[in-house]
Formats: structure tokens, sequence, C-alpha cells
């Protein structure tokens, strides 16, 4: 080392000169490029990695929002009352087939049927004639459309016994029993055991069963949502299946944005397979296990891990992220990879592009130093301040040597070239530190507003500048909150529907109570009245018995009452006898007053001869005449009233024997009456016997309406329970705010 020193003091200063700033420039410009390589290499990955995280927790909440939609439409489906009527009636078509039903439906639909899927899945009739294809006619295009509309790649309507008893695109499992055969274990057989375990435990929430290959269709890769129908009493009619359109989530996957040109997205089901193909490594596709890696890249649900510079699928350094989500109870993952390669090629460019700065820097710092050694003393002195200045970062330096033609002036100007470039070198950092602020704001804004929508805000758009490679991001996040918004907003006018058919069903099952409840009161008082009229019924066949000894009674006393009648016409004729000699008495005292009368008339004229001495008799002889007169009318009287007796008399002589003809006639009528009144209390006594068998039916059919009364209840409680929980879901779903004001509006009941 001391040799070396002394060889380099004892050159001379014109080749001294020119080798020390030449070694010193090339040492600044090698330590300026590895750090800026370094801090660039840093940034490049850190910022790599962020969208790479980015896109797989765009990708998660994209499948996490899409399976939980899908398990609303389906449990909101499957809650349908046309879907249980759909239900019910293919079920029957079904049955009716008989045992070969599997194989008819079959060969009638799907291997008999058009070879266009879409044009065999137009069909409503197979010509049959059977139950089963009215029904198809009938229901096949409500189901079909709604398929279509949500985008779905079939619809499955399953028995409880397991048998599939509709699909709308009519695959080879149109038919077939899931219980046993070709079908058991698969994909949709598991969802049809999923939903029936969910309507045991009481519920109605949708199951997803994971993508497994499914042969059916062409052993792609499927996966099926199912839920249980209940009828109107909460009987299992079936279950409500979808198959998902896995097509649409590859598609998805393989347009992820910011995975550059040698980038890969993987979705991971439970059992930790790839359930996509990958993009660039045609070696790994669907249901392949991931190769063996350093550290596992499924996380828990809700948790991210972002890595640098591992081996990735192709065991390639990669960087990359990966989410943990969970769906339906099982864990699943997102990731997300980059070759380091890739990220790092810009790197590689900024250090050639610095390289070759740097020796065109030592380049002039050498011509610097071949000027420098011609010069000496101030100059040189000049040239040191100004070195001194720039090393405490004044930049501001004036060299008046640059203006010189000597080495001092090439010095002077080497030197505020290199001020030049290191200020270029600071800018160029500065523009590094303004990118990644950039880039920092974008990621911020994203955060934010992802924070925004975990509160439920769905209003607005991310509405801000991004660099060129986020634009995608920032317009598929627009996108993704665009469609929320959509789907809430159609969950809130659903949640109205709901809540007013609750509100229908309440008030419907309430007017049922009433009647129920008045025909159960009405009931009661029709056994009332039945019992009243039972002890009235009684009570009459007792009272005819005592008619019936009545009756006999009166048939004695009427045919005592024939000798009583004989004896009262006896004594009339007697009386008409006695009425005669009473006549021929009244007309001597009718003969004795007509000559009293002529008595009293000739006593009279003799008074008026006498004159005054006769007076006084004359007085006597006008009143006895009176008398007489008086005598002679009652006399005539009492005849006419003799005479009118004796009419009387012998009327009554006439009505009596009549009597007595009616009495005997009476006699034989009250022995019929008799006999009749014994029939009546026979027929009574039978009346009141079947009464009291009507009574306890009545009573038996109160028992059952009070029950049925009971029953309407809880279907009325039941019915508000419904109402209440529509209501509690548009509460939930007025959580979100669908625009910048507002909150998702659920429509109040009518």
């Amino acid at each position: 080392m001391n040799r070396l020193v002394q060889r380099f003091d004892s050159l001379r200063l014109s080749l001294k000169l020119p080798a020390i700033p030449a070694l010193l420039t090339l040492t600044v410009a090698l330590l300026l490029t590895l750090a800026a390589a370094r801090e660039t290499r840093e940034t490049l990955r850190t910022g790599a990695a962020g969208t790479l995280r980015a896109v797989a927790e765009a990708e998660a909440m994209a499948v996490e929002s899409w399976i939980e939609g899908l398990s609303t439409d389906v449990e909101m489906l499957a809650r349908t009352p046309s879907i249980a009527v759909a239900m019910r009636e293919f079920a029957d078509g079904y049955a009716a087939l008989g045992e070969g039903a599997a194989d008819t439906l079959l060969a009638a639909y799907a291997t008999g049927g058009p070879a266009d899927p879409l044009a065999r899945e137009d069909v409503l009739d197979a010509g049959t004639g059977s139950v089963y294809d009215r029904t198809h006619a009938r229901r096949h295009a409500f189901l079909r459309d709604l398929r279509r509309h949500y985008g779905l790649y079939d619809i499955f309507l399953i028995d409880p016994a397991g048998r599939v008893v509709y699909t709308s695109f009519k695959e080879t499992d149109f038919g077939q029993p899931l219980e046993a055969g070709p079908l058991a274990g698969s994909g949709l057989a598991e969802a049809w055991i999923a939903a029936l375990a969910e309507a045991d435990s009481g519920g109605t929430a949708a199951r997803l069963q994971p993508f497994r290959p499914y042969a059916p269709s062409m052993g792609a890769p499927a996966a099926f949502l199912s839920a249980p129908i209940r009828g109107a009493a909460g009987e299992v009619l079936g279950v409500l299946a979808i198959q998902l359109p896995v097509d649409r989530l590859w598609t998805r996957l393989a347009d992820a944005p910011g995975l550059g040109e040698t980038g890969e997205i993987v979705l991971l089901g439970p059992d930790g397979l790839m359930l996509n193909d990958l993009r660039h490594l045609p070696d790994l596709g669907a249901f392949d296990p991931l190769p063996p890696l350093e550290t596992p890249l499924v996380v828990e649900p809700g948790q991210a891990d972002v890595f640098v510079d591992r081996p990735g699928l192709s065991g390639a350094p990669v960087v990359g992220a990966s989410i943990g989500i969970e769906l339906d109870g099982r864990r699943w993952g997102i990731l997300a990879q980059r070759d380091l390669a890739e990220v790092d090629a810009a790197l590689w460019s900024t250090v050639r592009v610095m390289a070759a700065e740097s020796a065109l820097l030592a380049a002039l710092a050498v011509a610097f130093g071949i000027f420098l050694a011609r010069t000496v003393t101030l100059p040189l002195e000049r040239i040191k301040n100004g070195l001194q200045r720039m090393t405490r970062g004044d930049y501001g330096i004036e060299l008046r040597a640059a203006d010189r033609g000597d080495e001092i002036g090439t010095i002077a100007r080497a030197v505020l070239q290199f001020r030049d470039m290191t200020v270029g070198e600071i800018e160029r950092r500065s523009e590094a530190e303004a990118a990644k602020a950039r880039q920092d704001r974008v990621v911020a804004a994203m955060r934010a507003r992802f924070a925004a929508l975990s509160d439920g805000d769905l209003g607005g758009r991310l509405e801000i500048d991004v660099p060129q490679e986020f634009t995608a991001l920032r317009d598929d996040i627009n996108t993704t909150i665009a469609r929320w918004r959509e789907l809430i907003a159609a969950l809130s006018a659903r949640s109205g529907e709901i809540r007013d058919g609750t509100d229908a069903i309440a008030r419907s099952a309430e007017d049922l109570s009433r009647r129920t409840e008045s025909q159960a009161v009405t009931l009661e008082q029709t056994a009332a009245a039945l019992d009243e009229l039972t002890a009235s019924v009684r009570e009459a066949a007792r009272t005819t018995g005592e008619v019936e000894k009545i009756a006999r009674d009166s048939r004695q006393d009427a045919e005592s009452s024939r000798a009583v009648i004989a004896s009262a016409i006896g004594a009339m004729k007697r009386i008409e006898g006695r009425s005669d000699e009473i006549g021929h008495i009244i007309g001597v005292i009718d003969d004795i007053a007509f000559q009293t009368n002529l008595l009293a008339l000739n006593a009279g004229v003799e008074a008026a001869r006498a004159g005054e001495a006769g007076r006084g008799f004359a007085v006597v002889a006008s009143e006895v005449r009176a008398l007489a007169q008086r005598s002679s009318e009652a006399a005539g009287q009492i005849k006419g009233l003799i005479s009118g007796s004796r009419l009387e008399v012998a009327d009554g002589v006439r009505l009596v024997d009549e009597a007595a003809q009616a009495l005997g006639a009476i006699v034989d009528r009250v022995a019929q009456i008799s006999d009749l009144v014994t029939e009546i209390a026979r027929g009574a006594s039978e009346q009141a016997t079947g009464l009291a068998e009507i009574n306890t039916g009545v009573s038996q059919l109160d028992e059952v309406t009070q029950a049925n009364a009971a029953m309407a209840e809880e279907n009325t409680a039941a019915a508000h329970d419904l109402s209440a929980r529509a209501g509690e879901m548009g509460r939930q779903v007025a959580r979100f705010r669908l625009d910048s004001g507002g909150t998702a509006r659920i429509p109040r009941a009518a």
C-alpha cells in the first residue's frame, strides 16, 4: 500500500490531477447508480405487490359478491309461490309416468330432442300427451327465461326422493335419480342432500357446493347452489338448485387487470385445488393441485399475504398476493402473481441509462482533470470552493473560470456540468418520489372507497386521476359499485314486494281467523239450540204420552156422555110437553083478560049512564079495563115466549140428537186420535234419540272448528312474523346508500 502511495506521489501533476477527478466521478456515479437502482427496485417491487394485492382483493370481493348475490336469488326463488306450484306439478307429472319416467323424459327432451342445446331448451312440449308434457308446456317458458335472466348455466327442480323432475338445459341429468346411479355422489347430489339437511334444521338458506367435475356437463367444472322449497303449510316439496356459469367466472379472472405480460390469477377451492386454467402455464389447469411452495398461499378468510421474490407456480421467483375468502363456511382463496423478472425489467433499463450517463460523466471528468492539470493556484481554489458549496447542497455556484479556454476553464465547466447532472439526478429522484406519492394517493383513494363500501355507501364513483396502469382497475371498481348499486336497488324493490305480499297474507289470515271464530261461535250456539231442541222433543214425547192418556180418558168420557145426552133428550121432550100445558093455561088467562075487558067496558058504559053517581065506578072500570088490557098483552107476550120456547126446545131436541150423533163421531175420532197420539209419542221418542246423536256430531264439529280457529290464529301469527322479517330485511337493505345522499328505500306496505 505504501509503495502504491509512493508511486502515485511520484506521478506528474498533469497525470495525477486528471486521475483524481476521474476516479472520484466514477466512484460517485457508481454509488449513486447503485443507490438509485436499489431504491427503484424496491419501489417497483412494492408497487407491483400492492397492485397484485388490490387485484386479488377486487377479484375476491367480486367472487364473494357474485356467490352471495346468487345465494340470495336462490333463496328468494325457492320461497316464490310459483316455484312451489311448479315443483308440485312437475313432481306429480313425473310420478304419473310410472317406473320408466327417467328414460321416457330423457328420450323425449334430451337425447331425442334437437342437437343444439339452445334449440333443445326452447322445446315446450315433447308431444307425448302426458300430464308432464302439459305441465312442461305451461311452466318451462317461465323457468327458462328465469335462467337466462340471471345468466345461470342450468336450473333444477328435485323432489324429496332425489329425482331430477325438471331441468332447463336438458342435459343427461334430466329425469335421473340422485340417490343411486351415475349421479350419486356428484355435486348436484350433494346440493340436494345439503338443501334437505337445511330444511330438516328449519332453515331456508342456500347451500353452496364447490366446483367439481360434472359428467353431464362434459366433465367441466360445476358448482351448485341449492335451497329447500316449502309448501304453504311448511312441508318440504323439494329442492331448487342452480348450476353456476363457470365461464363467466373464468372470463373475469382471465381479464383481470394489473397482471402484466407474465401475471397469473388463480381461484383456489376449499380442497386446495386450482379451479381455473392459467394464461401462461398450459401444464397447470382446473382441478390441478398447487405446486409445492415455500409458504402456503391460502390464508385465513378476510386476511391477505403479500410476498416478493418467492418461488411461484412455475418455480421462478415472483411477486404476488393471496386473499382468503369464506363461502358457505368453507375457506377459498385468490392467488395473483407476476414474474419478478418482468417487474425488474424496468430496473435494468434504468440501470443501463445510468451506466451510460456514468460513462459520459467519467469521460467529462477525465477531460476536466486534464484541464485541471494545466492550472494552478487561485483557479483551483475557486473551483475547490465551488465544489465544497456543492457538497453542502448549494448548486447555485458560478465559475468565471468556465469562460477560460485553458484547463482551469475546462475543470470549471466540468464542475458546472457535474452540478447540472446532480441537479438532474435530484430532479429524477423527486419525480420518482412524486410518482410514488401519486401511487400512494391512488391506493389511499381506493382504500377510502373500499372503506365506504364496507360502511354500505354505494353512491358516487371513484373519480380521481390515476396513472395509465390503474385506469382499468379504477373502471372495474366503478363498474362493480354500479352493479352492487343495481343489485341493492333491485333487492330493495323485491323487499317491498315481499312485504306487501306478507301483509296481504296477514290480512287474509286475520279474516280467516275472524270467520273461523264466528263459525265456532255459530256452531256453539247451534249446539246449545240443539240441546234445547232435544230437551223440547223429549218433553214433547213425555207430553204426548200424557195426551195419549188424556185421549183415552176423553174417549171413556165421551162414551159416558152418550147416556147423559139421551137423558137430556128425554128431559127436553118433557119440557116441550110442559110448554104445551103452559100455553094452554096462557090461553085461558088471555080469555079471562078479554072477558074482564069486556066487563070493564060494559061497566064504563053503565057508569057513564049513571052520571055523577057512577063517575067513581067509571074510574074503577077504566082501571080494571087497563089492567085487563095489560094482562091480555102480557098473556100474549107470554104466549109468544112459550111458542118461541117450544120452537127452541124442539130445536134443542134436534140439536141434542145431532150432538149425540156428533158425540158418537167424536168418540170414534178420539179413538183414532188416541192411536195417532200413540204413534206420535213413539216418533217423538225416536226423534229425541236422533237429535241426541245430531247433538253429539255438532259437538264434535264444534271441537274441530275450535281447533281450526286456533290453527287460523297460528297462521295469522306466522304471517305477522313473516311480515316483520320482511320489514327487518328492508331495514338491513336500507343501510346501503345508493346515491350521494340517500339510502336504499324500501316501499311501505299499503
